[in-house]
């Protein structure tokens, strides 16, 4: 396979393992989601390099990702940009 065929192969691997794990997220309930998100909420706001932190960068949710606002919101509270 030469270097063309193989990124082809590389970028249809990863478009469908995207597309597949989008599925897996869409398929737990709204509940779940927010539960799980709480759980990262509340690991992320513990890691050690958050405590002295002055600026973060994060993202916003789209569909079924994990929310990220609540620790956004924290840091704000907390005056990190």
């Amino acid at each position: 396979m030469n270097r063309d065929e193989e990124a082809y192969v590389r970028r249809r691997v990863k478009i469908e393992l995207r597309r597949r794990m989008r599925a897996v997220r869409s398929a737990l309930p709204r509940e779940a989601r927010a539960e799980r998100s709480a759980k990262i909420t509340e690991r992320v706001l513990a890691l050690e390099a958050l405590k002295s932190a002055q600026c973060v960068a994060a993202f916003a949710a789209i569909r079924s990702e994990v929310d990220p606002s609540a620790i956004v919101a924290s840091l704000r509270s907390r005056g990190v940009d």
